[in-house]
Order: C-alpha cells, then structure tokens, then sequence
C-alpha cells in the first residue's frame, strides 16, 4: 500500500512497493492490477480507519460534557472563554485595544496585547461559520466543543507523522498512519488538555504543534519538496498566537535542521527548508503582540535563530564565490553579538524556563512560580498513568527506523529529537506532561506498524515477489521460502493474539482516565452518590446577584478568572500572574494581623471570598506577601504562617484573615473582626466564605474610579493603566504621609513593631558541639542539653506544616549523623551490613541486616514515596530463588514470588505473594502480604467466603468481600460499601463495611425500629447509621 514513487530522503534505495510498475516492465497484467487492487483495498481500509478513530477521539472527550453540559472547565479557561466572547460581541479592532479595567484593580491589564489570541480568533471563526451555515451555537458552547474538535485534527496530524517517519523502511503502507492517529486518539497525555470544556491554550496549540512537525517532515522527503515547509511555518505561526509553547516547537525543528547539517545530510534540501520555515514562520510569530520580537531577543528563543544564521553560513562557505561574504558575516557577528549582550538586548530567561533547567522546580527563587503545581516537576511513575503500554511501545519505536541500505531519514531523526526533548521537559514541569502525547504516539505508531509490515510481508511478497534487499543478498532469500512465509504468518497471528488483551487495557485505561479523572470541571462537583455540587457557581451567582456592578472582590488569584467570568465583578488579581508585588499586597491582606491587613483591603476590595482550602495554600500566599514586602514573616520560606502537626494554628496563621474567615471563632478577637469583616453568604456545604469589607474607603474607590487618575501612554490613548490611590501608597510607605492620615501613621508603627518582634522571636544561631547531619540545613536554633546528651532545635521544617521544636537522644544515634525527617529529628541508621542480600532495596534502605540465622531480612530505615522512613523486615524462606528483594513504598518485598494458579480470585493477589492451597484445598496461605507495619505470612479458612465472595487483603489479614446481600434489607447508600447484609429479627448486620481508611470492618448490628420511613441507611466510616 504504498503512497508515492519519490525515493525517501536519505536513503540509497527506491522505495519497495511503489505504486506502478517500472516503464520496461515486464510483470504480467494480471499481477499489476492485482497489486492495484490491493492497493486501493488498503488504503480504502486506512482511510475507514481513521474516520472511525476521529469519532472515538472525539467521543472520548465529551465524557464531561455529557454529565455536566457543556460548561467551562478549571480556572484559565474562564478567562479564555470571557475574552473569546469579547472578541464576538465587539470585533477583532476592540480585541486588539481592550484594557480591561475589571482585572487586577486598580491598575488593569491590555488584554489584547497580552494573551496568545489563536484559540479566540479560532473559536469565533467557528462560530460565525456555524451562524452562516444555518445553525447557530453560543459562543460558550462552541469554546466548550473546540478542544474535542481540535483533539480530533491533532490525532490525524500525528498519525501522518508517523507515516513520514516510518516512509522511508516501510514504502508508507499506512500501518503506521492509523496506529500513531489511534493512540494520540486517547492517550491521556494528550485528552488530559483536550476535554470537552477545557478550553485551555493547550487544547487548541497541539494541533498546529502536530501539523508544524509533518509538514517540516514531509517538507524534507526530496529535494522537491522543501516549499512545504512554507507550511510547517503557518502551522508554527498558529501555534505562536495560542500557547506560550510554541518556543519547544521552534527549538525542536531548529535543533533538528542543525543535526541534519552536522550529520551530513543534504545541505542545501535542509538550507531551502528551514529558510523557509523560519522566515514564514517567524513572520506570522512577530504579528503576534504577545510574541513580539522574542523570537530574536529572548534567550530561549536564540538558539533556531542561530541555526538559521549556521545554514546560511554553511551555504555561503560551500559556494567559493562567496566566501568573501561568508568572511565579512563571520567579522560582523563576532562584533555585533558581544556589544548586543552587554547593552542587554537580549532578554533574560523567564522564570517558568529557569525551573526547567535547575534540579528542582519548586526552587526558582520566584515564590509565585513556585506556588503553582503545574510548575512542579512531574513524578517518573505519572508516565504509566499518562502513557500506558503505549510507553512501553514507544520505547522500542527507534528501532522500525533501522534500515541497512542507508541512514534513517530525516522524518525519522525529527521523531527521535522530539522524543528525547518531550521525555526532558516533561520530568521538569508536571504541564508539560502534554508534550509525551504526541512523541509517544509517534514512536509507539511507527513500532506497530513496522511489526504490521513485517506480519503481512510474506503476503505481499507472494504476490510482487522479493523485496530490493532480498534481491540483492542471497543469504535473505530464506525469509521468501513458502514454509518461512507460512512460519512468519503464524507468528503474526499468535503475536496478535497474545497482544490484543494489552490494547484492550490500554484503551480501557484510557477511557476510564478521561471519564473518572479528567470530565471534572472542578466548578461543579459530584458526591460519592452522583449528586451534582454546584455551590461554586451558585456563590459566584450570589456575587452577581446581590452586589452592586461596580463591587471588587479580593480573593487569591486563583479564582480571579471565576470570579470574571461568572460574577462579573472587578477582582484584584487572576491566572495572568504578572505583577508579583500586587499578588504580595493581596498576600499581605490575607496573613497579616487582621486590624493590619483590613487597613489594606479597604482602600482595595468591597468582599473577600474564600475557598475552604484555602487555608492549606496560604503558605504560599505569605511567602510571596514576603517577597514583595521583606520583613512580613519571620523567615523567607514563612514556616511560622502555617499549622502544627496537632492542628493548632501558629500564632501568625491564627490571626490571618484566612483564619478568621475560614474558622471562625477560633482566630482572631471576634469583638474586634466583626468590627472589620462581616460573613453575607456561606455556600451550601460551607465550601466557600464571603465576606464584607467594612468602612471601606469611599475616597479612595472614587479616586481609582475616576478616569482622570489614569496614566496613559498618551491622549486619547486606550492603553491607561490606573494607579494605586493615595491613601493606599502613603499606608504602604510608598509616598510621604500626608497631615492628618491617622490611619498611614498606625500601620506604619505596628508594622515595624510586628517585624521587630518576628525578628526577635526568630531562632538564633546553632550552638557549639552539636552533630553533623542533614537536619542542619532544615532546622534552626539547634543546640545541646543535659550535658550533650540531648538535641534540641527550635523549629524543623516539616512540609506543609508550621516548623517546630523537635528533640532527640543522641545516645540512639551510633552513627552520629541526624536527619531531619518531616519535621522529627532522627537518627542516620547504620550503613547496611556486607552479608545481606542484592537487591534494588539497598539503595534507598539503611541499617538492614540478617537475623534469625539468615532467615529474615530487617531494615531499620526505608524510604517510602512521601519521603518519610519506616522499619521493615522480610522473611527470606518466602522468596522464591533466585532470591530478589526490593522496597515497594517503604516495604520489603520479593517481587519473583509467584501464585498458584488454583488459588481463589480477588484483588488480595495484588499485595500477597506466594499464595497457595493446602489442607485439601481449604486453607488459603500466602508467604508475604504487604501492610503498613510488617509484611507478614497469612492464612485464610475458605469456607468462611463462599463463593461468590472473592477474597481482598485487609491491612495484614485476608477478609472475604462481595457477599451478595439478604432478602429484605433496606435501601441506601450502604449497599455500595458493605456486602453480605441480612436482615433477621428487625436488625441489620453486615459481614463487612468499608470505613473511611480504606479497610474493611465488620460492622455493627442496626435495629432498623431507629431509622425513621422510609428506612434509609447508609455506611459512616464502616458503622451503619440510619440516613
């Protein structure tokens, strides 16, 4: 199934199996259209195919829409969505000169000038399209159905890579084509930013991304081709006008030109490609007001612009003419390039790609990027959740490009750069994870479709005879021979066979990831019964509804899109994060003192709204508050703004107003908040707090209100930004107080009173003698008592707590060494002994020896996933030879102990090891079964779980679940969580419940005379109660 005659860049050979036959051919007729006719069969299937694997993409992310409607995702895309309709009610020119007054009061912000417009633009083309063509759809739901219709598109754009990169070995017999478009169809990588409803920049810049990278392929295939690459340049320009992203796509088409030059490859093919490309490409970029001129400043950026600058001067020095032109652009870049830098044209690396490149990316030294999840660097076990088998198979994907007449073609080297740049990114920035879809879905594609080929050659050679590489060494001509065609056939068939349950997990894998994990709008929420939770709109709505229009809202910039595009009310900060110091002043007004923050948040904000978890993210609230104003907490990381192990809030975190808000009665003197903050509206499960600013500042809302006070760039401009009122600035120290501002003058003296204070109570300088160790760098005020016998540190870090004292005896240390663990000071174990035995364990186990005369193993340290340590111990008489022992999250394990096969079924086979029958089939006993204190050896009388209960490990003990349920038993919500419920005498009982941890516990009986008609009943932590 061939596609083209062209011989594949790259390679020495013509393609095998090209369609037509050579001109002197003398190959009968009736092979010619038999070879034609399977042709057009398979390629007729292909194209089935892939219209099939459209809708299943496109089917699989509409799960959300189907359960909620279609309703706007997250946080970010809110904001998308409000300026995708500013765009459809008052045109592209007031787009484009939009200063959006509502946002990030009082100062504003140039919406048009500051967004990536691709996904808009794309949107209400959509849009009016469908108005024009007789059906016409709101805008909100055309932004909620783009991400699905884009998913779609990049799937086929992917599978068309694939086919590129495997043309050169296979012919393009489409194999490739329809596995690389399958996968991308659904891997989670990808349908995580490309639900229904999740209108995020993502959603809509992979598909350009797609098409970028097989238009560049395809632009390389011959020397006549390289105008496609005009192509892959408009394909990047979208992609530039939609997502920030767009830098990954350019330096990887730029470091992939470069290798192709350094490698060889034809120079001048690559020279007239990636001109093209990056003149078009870079010319559409710079239109956009976001982008700029980026391309040719920013830091990030210069490295394609350098390649393109290598393959002029490449052609410049292969040409002898020129050289003298080469000579004088070498002299002007090695003046030119030193005297820009030092004049500081060029742009510093941005902190988002800063984290990309240190070791971790919670350590920028910019708290507000830091405080941002997607910034954080992904976990290595997140590919199996992300990628599946579909990982595994991309793994082995470098391997179809193998070809031993020639190098592999340049499509093929481009899949192996992309690769290698997603893999790199990915680990450092958890957003990222998004870029492994397409990569993988490439690699993976083009193995099975490699395998493909390999299966039915034998067919395809049977009807056009031996391929050029058979042709050409007689040693090969064996893989022609009838019983080697029929030996091969059958091996494809039983790898077929054997593979078909792994694709069926994996799609059901995906499936279930994209209904469970990521059809969660999080604006609406469902309870464990299916019960729609719409309290966050409707206390948006309440904002709406019961607040004048010009009302601002101080809330943590997480919302502000929300808060924008449903209450549409001024909020003071949003996603776009670009002025930390006014993200700290809204900081300052959430953990300082309240009487302190309330002076700020009157000249600010009219209500305050807060989420209840807001109070475990307000950490970060105060370390960027610290950041922008210096002194506000005690220490840079603000430790002390938090809560202690026990749940008792630190005194700074008790007297925030986060706290107060949020926990009310239990913070701040309520005689004197309720002087400054009133409670108007709860949302109906508590989740959400507003509140009102009282004796707000009516001079200060008039002053910022008043276009006058506005500093444009010039008259009649519409690019004003507003100001911080006066009042604001002189309370803040940022002008001279005026006579008589009482108020500037109070919060200026408390102020520096609390920061000598903090400064005061800070811990001092570690003392003399005290022992060497990690902790060191965790822990403050360390020092020893009762004559050296005791550690004692003033406060040790513990993540996500408020830092405290913690104390150890030293005598328990033989090493000498201490640790900080999660805030407890610890003892460093002693190294392993020599004996014990290999194993992965030994590298993230200490102190482990043999005990009981070699028969068991016993650590005294092994590191879990949260970081923590634990004690553990194996016995070695359960580990089947050759004897492995490993650390499954803090647990010692031997991972080759097999099962029976005639031992029970149930989910216990998960954790238990070495299960087997005896005593005549009617004890169950397993070598090793994981729990959180000690592996250990369980045994289980199966006549105590008929069937059709099925047996599941319990914490260190097998207990029997799914016993169907009696005749009789009343409705409610416990029939899910309990099994094996009769009723007898008027009372229920249950064999067990599922309690709140996770295990099961048999229950306690319920006389059904309590519960009041109709009866319900329902399950609270493993106990029956009457609903």
């Amino acid at each position: 199934m061939a596609d083209s005659t062209e011989t594949p860049a790259g390679s020495t050979k013509p393609v095998t199996g090209s369609i037509g036959p050579p001109v002197c051919s003398t190959e009968p007729p009736t092979r010619r259209m038999l070879v034609l006719a399977l042709k057009v069969t398979g390629w007729l299937c292909v194209a089935a195919a892939l219209v099939e694997i459209v809708r299943t993409a496109y089917r699989i992310r509409l799960f959300a829409i189907q359960i909620y409607g279609p309703v706007i995702h997250e946080f970010d895309p809110w904001f998308n969505y409000r300026a995708t309709e500013y765009l459809a009610q008052h045109g592209w020119k007031k787009f484009f000169t939009w200063f959006d007054h509502m946002s990030w009061y009082p100062l504003g912000r140039p919406v048009g000038t500051t967004i990536y417009p691709g996904m808009q633009i794309a949107s209400v083309a959509i849009w009016r399209a469908l108005a024009a063509a007789g059906t016409p759809w709101s805008v909100n739901k055309v932004c909620c159905y783009v991400p699905a219709w884009f998913g779609g598109a990049a799937s086929i754009f992917v599978g068309l890579l694939a086919h590129e990169a495997s043309f050169a070995v296979s012919g393009g017999s489409g194999a490739a084509l329809v596995a690389g478009c399958a996968i991308m169809a659904v891997v989670p990588a990808h349908t995580t930013k490309s639900m229904g409803g999740g209108f995020d920049n993502e959603s809509v810049a992979i598909t350009p991304m797609c098409a970028a990278l097989f238009f560049w392929a395809r632009s390389l295939r011959t020397p006549r081709s390289w105008w496609i690459a005009a192509l892959a340049g408009i394909s990047y320009g979208c992609m530039a006008a939609s997502w920030g992203g767009y830098v990954f796509l350019l330096n990887v088409i730029g470091a992939h030109a470069a290798l192709l030059v350094l490698l060889g490859y034809d120079h001048s093919k690559v020279h007239r490609a990636y001109s093209l490309f990056f003149l078009t490409g870079t010319w559409f970029a710079t239109s956009v007001p976001a982008v700029g001129w980026a391309p040719f400043k920013s830091l990030e950026q210069l490295g394609p612009l350098l390649v393109f600058l290598f393959v002029q001067l490449v052609c410049l020095w292969k040409a002898p003419r020129w050289r003298p032109v080469f000579h004088f652009v070498i002299a002007v870049l090695v003046a030119a390039v030193p005297a820009l830098y030092w004049s500081g044209y060029f742009a510093p690396l941005s902190g988002r790609v800063r984290a990309l490149f240190i070791k971790s990316a919670t350590k920028t030294g910019n708290p507000l990027v830091d405080s941002v999840s997607e910034h954080r660097p992904r976990s290595p076990d997140a590919y199996w959740s992300y990628l599946h088998y579909a990982g595994s198979v991309a793994l082995v994907g470098p391997l179809a490009f193998l070809d031993f007449e020639a190098w592999p073609s340049e499509a093929s080297l481009l899949v192996l750069v992309l690769g290698a740049s997603s893999q790199f990114f990915s680990l450092k920035m958890a957003r990222l994870m998004c870029l492994m879809g397409p990569a993988v879905s490439v690699l993976a594609g083009c193995a099975l479709g490699a395998a493909f080929d390999h299966a039915v050659s034998p067919i395809w050679r049977s009807i056009q005879g031996p391929s050029n590489l058979e042709k050409r060494y007689a040693a090969l001509r064996i893989f022609n021979t009838w019983p080697a065609r029929l030996l091969r056939l059958g091996v494809a068939a039983a790898a077929v066979w054997a593979s078909q349950q792994y694709a069926l997990d994996f799609y059901k894998h995906s499936f279930d990831k994209a209904r469970y994990a990521f059809s969660n709008p999080r604006i609406i929420t469902r309870d464990k019964k299916g019960n729609i939770n719409d309290e966050i709109r409707q206390a948006y709505g309440w904002l709406r509804d019961n607040t004048a229009p010009d009302a601002r809202v101080l809330a943590w910039w997480d919302y502000g899109y929300q808060l924008a595009g449903v209450a549409n009310r001024t909020t003071l900060a949003d996603g776009n994060t670009w002025n930390m110091e006014h993200i700290g002043l809204i900081g300052m007004v959430i953990s300082a003192p309240l009487p302190e923050g309330h002076r700020i948040a009157r000249h600010l904000a009219d209500y305050v709204l807060f989420f209840r978890e807001d109070v475990g993210k307000s950490s970060h609230m105060a370390r960027i508050a610290n950041s922008a104003f210096p002194g506000h907490c005690e220490e840079i990381t603000c430790d002390q703004f938090g809560v202690f192990r026990n749940g008792v809030p630190a005194p700074m975190m008790r007297d925030s107003l986060v706290w107060y808000i949020n926990r009310p009665g239990t913070g701040y003197d309520t005689t004197i908040g309720d002087r400054l903050y009133k409670v108007v509206h709860e949302s109906a499960h508590g989740r959400i707090r507003i509140a009102q600013v009282k004796k707000v500042s009516k001079k200060s809302k008039a002053w910022s209100a008043n276009p006058q006070n506005r500093k444009c760039d010039a008259p009649g401009s519409w690019y004003c930004p507003g100001e911080y009122p006066p009042l604001l600035r002189q309370l803040l120290g940022w002008d001279e107080i005026e006579e008589g501002n009482h108020e500037a003058e109070l919060h200026r003296v408390e102020y520096d009173r609390r920061v000598r204070q903090q400064q005061k109570a800070a811990p001092g300088p570690h003392g003399p003698g005290i022992p060497e160790g990690s902790y060191l760098d965790s822990c403050q005020g360390c020092r020893l008592e009762e004559g050296g016998k005791l550690l004692v540190c003033a406060r040790c870090t513990l993540p996500g707590k408020a830092s405290s004292e913690s104390r150890l005896r030293l005598r328990q240390c033989t090493t000498g060494l201490v640790d900080n663990i999660h805030g407890q000071l610890t003892c460093v174990p002693e190294q392993n002994a020599d004996d014990i035995p290999p194993g992965p364990y030994a590298d993230t186990c200490l102190g482990c020896k043999l005990q009981d005369l070699g028969r068991r193993l016993t650590c005294s340290s092994c590191t879990t996933k949260n970081g923590r340590r634990r004690a553990t111990s194996i016995s070695l008489l359960a580990c089947a030879p050759p004897l492995e022992v490993v650390n499954s999250d803090g647990q010692l394990v031997c991972p080759g102990l097999g099962n029976a096969p005639d031992i029970p079924p149930g989910p216990y086979q998960d954790k238990c090891q070495g299960c087997g029958l005896e005593n005549g089939g009617t004890r169950l006993r397993c070598a090793v079964c994981v729990s959180p204190l000690e592996n250990a050896e369980v045994t289980f009388e199966l006549a105590q779980c008929p069937r059709p209960g099925k047996l599941e490990h319990n914490h260190g003990e097998l207990v029997c679940i799914d016993m169907p349920h009696g005749p009789g038993v009343p409705e409610g919500g416990y029939l899910k969580s309990c099994h094996g419920c009769r009723v007898e005498s008027g009372t229920l009982s249950c064999t067990g419940c599922r309690g709140a941890d996770g295990r099961w516990r048999a229950s306690s009986e319920l006389p059904l005379s309590r519960c009041a008609p109709p009866g319900r009943v329902d399950n609270s932590d493993g106990s029956l109660i009457c609903d």
